[in-house]
């Protein structure tokens, strides 16, 4: 009895590959058809307002996950400058009997 073929039976696809010939005609054709002349993108307000959105697919840029992008750069930014200012102190409190360990937040 045969086993059933199903896709992970097949070999692999092998990756698609234009000619020299096809890819000096296929550049022959794009310089004939020179389909950037013609693009204009959006001209009414509408249109851009719409073309707008094209980057808040799942929310990635929406305003509130911006905001708490900024949010949390801030914070990194000040946990960054108590690192240096707490490594410039360190010393200072060696000489003083106890260390200030600020390694954690390196």
């Amino acid at each position: 009895m045969e086993t059933r073929r199903t896709n992970r039976d097949a070999a692999p696809r092998r990756r698609y590959r234009l000619t020299p010939a096809g890819l000096a005609s296929l550049r022959a054709s794009i310089r004939r058809v020179t389909p950037w002349e013609r693009s204009t993108g959006p001209r009414t307000l509408e249109g851009k307002a719409r073309s707008r959105l094209n980057a808040t697919k799942h929310g990635e840029r929406s305003a509130e996950a911006m905001a708490r992008r900024r949010e949390l750069t801030t914070m990194f930014a000040v946990l960054r400058d108590f690192a240096r200012v707490g490594d410039e102190i360190d010393g200072y409190c060696e000489g003083q009997g106890e260390r200030l360990d600020v390694s954690v937040l390196k």
